[in-house]
């Protein structure tokens, strides 16, 4: 009886310090090959789950239960922080965080789908011809915000009205475009002369063919007059002028630095 009792004694003690242990609360344990990692703004979670290794106490690897949970804004040049958590079959959750730079990342881009000209009659809604896309995000267009630079101007009265056009990523990175909306009178839109593209990026000292955004049909024709004021060697905003008698578009280009 006495050995009996004895034996129960020490089995219920161990049961309970087995049951504490499975409760201590014990984390995994996250580790990390490096505490920077270098992507592509078009990595997977899989590669950004690339050498990351969790181990816990009682159930060993748990490798596989490592997740992405969360990724910050931009903390310094093409870098986020990105927070991880891995999980044991207790339940318990353990985080950790590194750093991941995104090696060819580009601000967001504007695109348009019109020349920015308009008659005295106005606009109804400028925001339709703007748009936006994101190497991370994809298309932000819904993002889009418009301001004007002046002050009591209306979008009827003929003239070069300055707007700034502006949209933020989920890294926080927002992109700003400073352009003109002219107001032409008598402008027909219904005589526009197609580009290919309204509003182009070039990095700056690059080439520049203004016929190269028209179609084959246009691009040879003598009749054809074309303004430009890009200057490919300094960073800036410029305008193309594309008039064949009455009909007339208008072409933006962007030179980047960098």
């Amino acid at each position: 009886m006495i050995v009996l009792a004895a034996l129960s004694v020490i089995g219920l003690g161990v049961y309970r310090f087995l049951a504490a242990r499975s409760t201590s609360g014990e984390a995994p344990v996250i580790s990390f090959e490096s505490n920077l990692l270098e992507v592509t703004t078009g990595a997977t979670e899989g590669e950004l789950l690339q050498g990351v290794t969790a181990t816990d106490a009682e159930d060993g690897d748990v490798t596989d239960s490592v997740l992405v949970e969360t990724s910050t804004h931009f903390v310094s040049d093409k870098t986020v922080e990105v927070t991880y958590a891995a999980f044991d079959s207790q339940g318990h959750v353990t985080k950790a965080k590194r750093s991941v730079r995104y090696v060819d990342y580009t601000s967001p881009r504007f695109h348009l789908s019109g020349p920015l000209m308009f008659s005295e009659s106005g606009v109804s809604d400028l925001l339709s011809y703007v748009g936006a896309t994101d190497c991370i995000d994809g298309n932000i267009t819904s993002r889009v915000k418009v301001a004007s630079l002046e002050s009591g101007t209306l979008l009827n009265t003929p003239g070069n009205h300055p707007l700034e056009f502006r949209v933020t990523n989920s890294t926080g990175d927002t992109a700003y475009l400073t352009v003109g909306v002219e107001v032409v009178s008598g402008y027909n839109s219904a005589r526009q002369i197609p580009l290919t593209d309204y509003l182009v990026y070039l990095p700056l000292g690059s080439e520049f063919d203004p016929k190269a955004y028209l179609s084959e049909n246009y691009a040879n024709d003598r009749d054809l007059a074309i303004t430009s004021s890009v200057n490919t060697a300094a960073p800036g905003v410029y305008d193309v002028h594309y008039t064949l008698g009455t009909s007339a578009t208008r072409l933006i280009v962007v030179v980047e630095e960098g």
